[in-house]
């Protein structure tokens, strides 16, 4: 009578399985995100919303951002031409490779120490991309996704996309919070405030501007004093925001009304086309083009 053998799974290899690593991936992805945007204004997010909801917070706007970029990699797989691997892996110049690799590494991951650190506004369009590449190597060689996807081109364009999210999801968020602080394009809040301010009297560049929400309280950033105000939501009976282009055009030289005290919140009236607020979570400022930096 023979005895059963049972067969047991690698550690290496369940740890592998999209069912073990996707529910902390979307967690990791999504913290970075926020990190990346709330941060920028010196906010710690985690004192505001809980973990359940910041997966729900961060998924749109990055999924939106990633979208295009996940489309082009695998439109260039399936359009590009299938070329053959060499047969002859053993070439001078391969050796040559092969041998100053280790050098090859080592310059590649102080390119992008320089990047981070002297980029300036421009880095977050490079380091993301860099790090991307650095990681998809030892992800793709680890056997990632090869039980779940057989087709060699594809798993290679979803592992890329999958590592190139971690990185991108931080500088997304620091790109959008640019948006907010230093670009010509944001949501200016146009309705009174719940305290006394001459905010409103400034011009359009000068105006508060919209940065999100913050569970229940509304995140507004002045440009003038380079500080943010949380505001509880309870105390705003209506958010009236407006894109700041249009606005600069209907009003270029008048002076928006002035605000009223803290017991009257009504919204004021512009020309400009505007928008009410009445988002739940953290929900950064999201009519900004995605164009921009910040350090």
């Amino acid at each position: 009578m023979t005895t059963p053998t049972l067969t047991v799974e690698p550690i290496s290899s369940t740890l592998l399985s999209p069912k073990i690593w996707l529910a902390p991936y979307a967690l990791l992805v999504s913290t970075l995100y926020l990190w990346g945007y709330w941060g920028a204004f010196g906010i710690n997010v985690l004192d505001y919303i809980g973990v359940s909801d910041i997966i729900k917070a961060a998924v749109y706007p990055v999924i939106s951002a990633f979208a295009f970029m996940a489309i082009g990699a695998l439109l260039g797989e399936v359009l590009s031409p299938r070329v053959e691997a060499s047969a002859d892996a053993n070439t001078p110049v391969a050796r040559k490779l092969r041998k100053a690799a280790p050098y090859i590494v080592a310059g590649y991951f102080s390119l992008i120490v320089v990047f981070a650190l002297f980029g300036g506004l421009n880095k977050w369009h490079v380091v993301p991309v860099m790090l991307a590449i650095a990681g998809y190597v030892p992800a793709k060689a680890s056997g990632l996704l090869s039980k779940e996807i057989r087709s060699d081109g594809f798993r290679s364009i979803v592992v890329f996309l999958l590592v190139a999210l971690v990185p991108f999801s931080f500088g997304h968020g620091r790109k959008q919070a640019y948006e907010v602080m230093d670009s010509s394009k944001y949501q200016v809040v146009v309705s009174e405030l719940p305290m006394k301010s001459s905010a409103t009297k400034r011009a359009t560049a000068e105006k508060p501007r919209f940065v999100g929400k913050l569970g229940d309280r509304f995140a507004l950033y002045d440009p003038v004093a380079r500080s943010v105000s949380l505001i509880a939501a309870s105390e705003m009976k209506v958010l009236t925001l407006a894109d700041s282009e249009i606005l600069s055009k209907a009003m270029p030289s008048a002076p928006a009304p002035a605000s009223l005290p803290a017991s009257s919140t009504r919204a004021t009236s512009t020309p400009a086309p505007s928008s009410a607020v009445s988002a739940t979570g953290a929900q950064p400022s999201s009519s900004s083009p995605r164009s921009g930096l910040i350090p």
